[in-house]
């Protein structure tokens, strides 16, 4: 029993690698199959490659559920109202001025 084979024998050594091997192999199966891009995956850490793929799945959830609920309704509501709003062009410009004016000051203070 040496220090690189581990506990048990050097058989044993040799699944466990191929074993981790393959979990990481199914988890990018798994997150193609969700709709995440390969080059996506081997980009994001196993953190938020779980939190998108959680992301997708419930966007696919939230469809059907919408789609089931429409096919069941008497009145169809208007599109306008099921279609995100537009954000305020207003506060909108009023963020960003902000964000280069803080980014610009913190620019300056580094110098």
């Amino acid at each position: 029993m040496g220090v690189l084979r581990g506990r048990g024998s050097r058989r044993e050594w040799r699944c466990k690698k191929k074993e981790s091997r393959n979990w990481i192999l199914e988890a990018f199966q798994i997150s193609v199959q969700q709709g995440i891009s390969p080059v996506d995956f081997w980009n994001m850490t196993p953190y938020l490659t779980r939190q998108a793929a959680a992301a997708i799945s419930d966007g696919r959830t939230t469809q059907a559920w919408m789609t089931a609920a429409l096919t069941r309704a008497r009145n169809l509501p208007k599109l306008s109202s099921l279609l995100n709003k537009k954000p305020d062009r207003k506060a909108m410009e009023a963020g960003l001025k902000a964000a280069i004016k803080t980014a610009i000051a913190t620019g300056k203070r580094g110098k």
